[in-house]
């Protein structure tokens, strides 16, 4: 899915995207933010290797952060 850039009228896909708030679902593919948890989180219902990627923005010293998934995987693994 591509959005219009609203100052160029250009087309654009994002490099990265954000977890959706709780209760509420992702702009991009459609998905619940426990389900996008689920594909790019380690667990045992992926042998801890994730089908998706991301990379988590926290500061060295915080406990808090936000993780961004990957565009392109995520919408490779939903194809």
């Amino acid at each position: 899915m591509k959005t219009r850039n609203k100052n160029e009228g250009e087309w654009f896909r994002p490099e990265f995207i954000r977890l959706p708030r709780n209760g509420t679902r992702c702009p991009w593919s459609g998905l619940s933010r426990t389900t996008l948890n689920n594909l790019v989180l380690p667990s045992e219902a992926n042998d801890r290797k994730p089908p998706v990627k991301s990379v988590s923005l926290r500061p060295r010293t915080g406990t808090r952060g936000s993780r961004l998934i990957v565009y392109d995987s995520l919408m490779s693994y939903l194809r």
